[in-house]
Parts: C-alpha cells; structure tokens; sequence
C-alpha cells in the first residue's frame, strides 16, 4: 500500500482525483543544510495558468456567504435542475452552486461527452474528472482552458452576477 502522504489533491480545493508523487529526496549541502531539489516547472511559467480576478473571487465567496444557510437537500435539489453533480460534503455543494450562479453552469466534457467540467479556482480552468458507464468508470482527465468553455446560464432564480468578460 502506498502511504497517504505521498498522494498529492488535482483539482483545486475540493479535492478530487488522488495520483501518487514521488518525494524528493533531501540532499545535504556543503553548509549542512538540506537543500531540496528546485521543482523542473515554475508556477509562473505554466502557460494555462488564469489568475482569476478579485471580482470574481469576492463574487464566489459572497454568494457561498448567502447559500451556507440551505440545507444540503436544497442545495442538491439546485445542482440536480442544472444537470451537476450532486457528490460532496456541504462545503463543496455551498462551492459547486456559489460557482454555478455566479459564473453560469459548465457543460459536460466534449472529449468524453460524460463528464460533468471542474471548475478550479487555483488556475481558472476547468478539468473533466471522468463519469460512470453502468458500473464502469470512464477516465477522462481533460483540461480545458477557462476561455474554451462556454457555460450555460444558471436555471433557478440567480443569472450569473459577474460578467465573463472580465477574465
């Protein structure tokens, strides 16, 4: 069995998809300390990197302000009438319905055409996790940058209250 500590999150803060990683090992430098190896990918560089603006992260944050409120039935009750996925704890529904009126409803996967689209507050893309084929469980693992995806207006009250022309 592989310790937990060596898995790392993909997906953003909700968690999601668990891959094992390999830790680097500490070397001991000439001064004594341990000097870890430099990561070969800088943040900074990646190129689908989206830094999402504060507009919208206040926008995200304020309306899971008002949804903390509803009980889970209700907010699963919300995800169902826009096609969504209703898996997760209430952190993650008060996140997936805050998302959903605030930046529009995400499609299914065009790759898989499974897969309900991640939205990842970490980078501002979005990933496809995969779907369920009877009891068979259909890999994806698709990105898509936040510009190629085109969502679909929030059913049930709220229209989406940041413009997407702000990104």
């Amino acid at each position: 069995t592989v310790p937990l500590s060596t898995y790392a999150s993909f997906g953003g803060a909700a968690g999601g998809k668990k891959t094992p990683v390999k830790k680097a090992a500490a070397k001991k430098t000439a001064d004594g300390g341990s000097g870890k190896k430099a990561e070969t990918k800088d943040e900074e560089d990646d190129p689908t990197k989206v830094e999402v603006p504060a507009a919208i992260l206040a926008a995200l944050v304020s309306k899971e302000g008002e949804l903390v409120s509803k009980k889970n039935d209700e907010l699963k009750a919300m995800l169902k009438s826009n096609d969504q996925s209703m898996s997760g704890n209430k952190a993650r529904l008060v996140q997936k319905v805050a998302e959903c009126i605030v930046l529009g409803v995400p499609p299914r996967c065009e790759a898989c055409s499974g897969g309900k689209l991640h939205y990842s507050r970490e980078n501002g893309n979005y990933w496809c996790p995969g779907y369920f084929d009877d009891d068979e469980k259909i890999e994806c693992g698709k990105t898509y940058l936040f510009d190629a995806v085109k969502r679909n207006p929030w059913v049930g009250g709220d229209a989406p209250t940041v413009p997407l022309s702000t990104y």
